[in-house]
């Protein structure tokens, strides 16, 4: 019903890859909203447990947590549109005008090395951890807490430094 299906098929058209990076995707999306944790939970336990192997005949064996962060990979540059599309069904189901947004920044932490993650700094952290890297998160939600949009920034960005630059998209993107 959303039509991601489709939506993916067009943005990631098949290669030369056994199983589609838009099948790839699908499973994805399906482990997110049954509340999967992690992909390598996903991988390891939850896609054995059910029948998507018969409905989108992907064997589990082509399943695996470095497949699925791969896709992860092949899904980032078209984050943008998968977005819009997702809003667009937002507004026509339930009739949404977006009179109203909100912007929240918030920030998570890594723990280990991360000296090959260009964004991972230190610099104020929300949870305490000081002497870990981090990554902020920009994001617009409506007043009901759907997401709308999102930015990862370098973990040493200043929240007062993305509010200018976060208005103009909204206003840009949005209109108001």
């Amino acid at each position: 019903r959303l039509g991601l299906h489709t939506l993916l098929e067009d943005l990631l058209p098949a290669g030369r890859e056994v199983i589609g990076w838009n099948l790839i995707a699908c499973v994805l999306v399906l482990g997110r909203f049954c509340a999967q944790p992690s992909e390598l939970s996903l991988a390891e336990r939850w896609y054995d447990d059910t029948a998507l192997e018969d409905l989108l005949g992907v064997p589990l064996e082509k399943i695996n947590d470095a497949r699925l962060y791969r896709g992860l990979d092949a899904l980032l540059p078209h984050k943008d549109a998968l977005c819009e599309h997702l809003l667009a069904k937002y507004r026509d189901w339930f009739g949404v005008r977006l009179e109203f947004l909100l912007y929240d920044v918030t920030s998570t932490y890594f723990e280990g090395d991360m000296d090959e993650c260009e964004m991972a700094k230190r610099g104020y952290s929300r949870d305490s951890r000081p002497v870990c890297a981090q990554v902020v998160i920009a994001l617009i939600v409506t007043p009901e807490g759907f997401p709308l949009s999102y930015e990862v920034l370098a973990g040493n960005t200043a929240d007062s430094t993305t509010l200018g630059d976060f208005l103009d998209r909204i206003e840009q993107r949005y209109g108001k």
